[in-house]
Parts: structure tokens; sequence; C-alpha cells
């Protein structure tokens, strides 16, 4: 009796924060689309999925990494910011190859980590509560192969390395 219980209303549980865990990593041949699918820090200071910039019209659509904390979007990471979807929708994918990407629908390539090394590891893209998205072979070793802390766009967060090869690139207006 108390099984089906829990199987009828868990659906209902989990859509509170507190009572479900966020998924805060992707395995090798999943993604995250752009209808609301994100990955949440395990801490739950970080997201990352698909957005508009505030203000903007809406039609580009941007694949980066917010504060999931604060209700005005803080945007920290932006992946396609010199190539935004527009009028239509993106997904972001860790492919079968190896690769970091974000598509759109007809599977056209705005961004790409450019990492083609087929490997039998199981490599996993995490989002951390630093705010870092962590992309790499995690077995025995714990490769790290690309992060967002070593591709800035226009935000220093704690834990980044700051180096005289780095750009910070703010946003020209609301719509890019």
């Amino acid at each position: 009796m108390l099984s089906s219980v829990l199987i009828l209303y868990m659906p209902l549980l989990c859509s509170f924060y507190a009572f479900c865990e966020a998924r805060d990593t992707l395995r090798q041949g999943e993604w995250i689309s752009d209808n609301g699918e994100t990955l949440v820090s395990a801490g739950g200071k970080f997201e990352f999925g698909f957005f508009s910039p505030t203000g903007s019209s809406g039609n580009k659509r941007y694949a980066g990494i917010w504060y999931h904390e604060w209700d005005n979007r803080t945007v920290v990471w932006v992946a396609n910011r010199d190539r935004p979807i527009i009028n239509a929708n993106g997904v972001f994918n860790l492919t079968e190859d190896g690769e970091l990407k974000v598509l759109d629908t007809t599977g056209k390539v705005y961004w790409s980590t450019n990492i083609r090394r087929l490997c039998p590891c199981d490599r996993t893209v995490t989002l951390t509560n630093s705010g870092n998205l962590v992309y790499g072979d995690y077995g025995v070793l714990k490769n790290i192969l690309w992060e967002s802390f070593n591709t800035t766009t226009d935000t220093l967060l704690p834990g980044m390395v700051v180096n005289e090869n780095m750009v910070l690139t703010s946003w020209r207006g609301p719509d890019e």
C-alpha cells in the first residue's frame, strides 16, 4: 500500500526541489534540450541550460550558466555567445565521439569544444557548485579535458585562475 502511494505521489513530490536531487551531470550520449531542461549544481548554486538575455527580443538562444538561487538570472558563462541560435530550439550534447556541442534541431553546430578523441572511457560533463562546467574522462585517472573556467566570458568567479591570457568580453546589449 505504501509503495503504491509513493509511486502515485512521487511526481508531485519531485516538483518540490527539497525532495528530489537535481541532475548536475551528463554522460556520453546524453543531452539537454531547449525546453526547460537544465543541469543544477549539487549544492543548488548554479544552473546550466538555454536562455535569452533579459530585455532581449527572445529570438536568440544561448547555452550558459547562471546563478540558480537568484530570480534575475545573472548569467556567468555563455558557450555560444558569438553564434546565438536564432528562432530555433537548441540542444547541448555530449556526443558519442567525445564532443561537447551546442546545436539546433537541424544539427547545425553553434559551439563545440573541438575535442575529438574516441575513447572507451566514461566521459561526463558536470556543473560544479563553483559554477565550473567540467568535462573529462572519469575513470580511475579523472582526466579533465576541458572546463568553462578556462574559457571565460564576462564574469570572474571564485576559483578561476587569472592570468595574462584571460580575455573578458561583455555583452554589447540585450540582443548581442
